[in-house]
């Protein structure tokens, strides 16, 4: 059975500003941060004001083998977003998405499988960093190609069919990935085209 699991108490903290350059620091609040007992902790914050939300995930690689344009693969299906008989951490949402994180022990990875049900809009890399702007329904992300589903999102259920304009950044510093979920909080903000998540970064 696919469970879910609330955190209990989620804090406002500063976890992971330190990726974003001290320009943008001003445009940024520190929203919740949600702890594991035994994860690098999910944080999120709210940028220019309230209009987007953004969601930091951080994934510990095996710096000797990774890197963002080998060992990312990307595939574009309606698939499953759970995996069976595993706990997901669902404590992440607002107005239109949702994000689950499975509650299992972490480990160095040294790939990373995406799979995209939506449309993508744009599309860049760098040698640190993987920038995609999509209209989503969901996406997930294992660690392995036959393994769980280690973290995904799907839109609310209340839209239905519904696509959201996100943006997702891969962002590799040191020994760990960081992926940026950037989401808007109100669908009929006029710049939801614009590409935001590429220009607020340190790197």
């Amino acid at each position: 059975m696919i469970k879910g699991r609330e955190v209990p108490f989620p804090k406002i903290t500063n976890t992971y500003q330190e990726i974003f350059p001290l320009r943008e620091r001003a445009k940024l609040t520190p929203s919740y941060t949600f702890y594991s007992g035994f994860k690098d902790p999910i944080a999120t914050f709210n940028y220019q004001g309230d209009r987007f939300s953004i969601l930091v995930y951080k994934i510990n690689i095996d710096t000797n083998v990774f890197s963002l344009k080998n060992s990312l693969q990307l595939n574009y299906e309606d698939l499953p977003t759970a995996s069976p008989d595993v706990v997901y951490n669902s404590s992440y949402k607002n107005n239109y998405i949702r994000f689950n994180d499975a509650e299992v022990k972490p480990e160095k990875i040294s790939d990373l499988f995406l799979n995209i049900d939506g449309e993508n809009i744009y599309e860049a890399e760098t040698d640190s960093t993987y920038f995609l702007k999509l209209r989503y329904k969901s996406f997930s992300l294992r660690f392995s190609k036959d393994g769980i589903i280690n973290a995904s999102s799907k839109t609310a259920s209340k839209l239905l069919w519904k696509q959201v304009p996100i943006e997702l950044l891969f962002l590799k510093k040191k020994d760990a990935v960081f992926m940026l979920l950037l989401s808007p909080t109100d669908l009929d903000y006029k710049d939801l085209n614009q590409r935001i998540l590429p220009n607020i970064i340190q790197q």
